[in-house]
């Protein structure tokens, strides 16, 4: 008779199924508990769309560019559990955006991006993930 001998250790299946569950568990009380937030904009209208308080990235983004009127309007900002701004400048289709754990944060890096490129710079909107 020939035995084969192994180094793997043996792991018995109803103790992978826990760990299993344990794991889908802790993932699922995760995403209960994030909210996105999407904010679509349009350089060619100027237009601007937004969304917030999803569990959904995909639904956040999707629901954003919903609200945006333009056919090249497309996602410029997007956070999960956190802060999204978009600032807009004096020259059409210019602007900057920002995301972060506080407005103050989102705000600055918005402004900041957006006078990078242009003058008289103004946040369009500020939105937090949350409900």
């Amino acid at each position: 008779m020939n035995l084969i001998h192994s180094n793997r250790p043996v792991v018995s299946l109803p103790v992978l199924a826990v760990a299993l569950l344990c794991f889908v568990g802790s993932c699922l009380q995760c995403r209960a508990d994030d909210h996105h937030a999407a904010i679509a904009y349009s350089p060619s209208t100027g237009s601007y769309g937004y969304y917030y308080g999803h569990v959904s990235l995909g639904t956040a983004k999707s629901r954003a560019l919903d609200r945006c009127r333009g056919k090249d309007a497309r996602i410029v900002a997007w956070v999960r559990n956190g802060w999204a701004c978009l600032a807009l400048g004096k020259e059409k289709g210019v602007y900057g955006w920002g995301v972060g754990s506080s407005r103050a944060i989102a705000r600055s890096a918005a402004m900041q991006g957006c006078r990078d490129r242009t003058t008289g710079c103004y946040v369009a909107v500020l939105v937090f993930s949350g409900r």
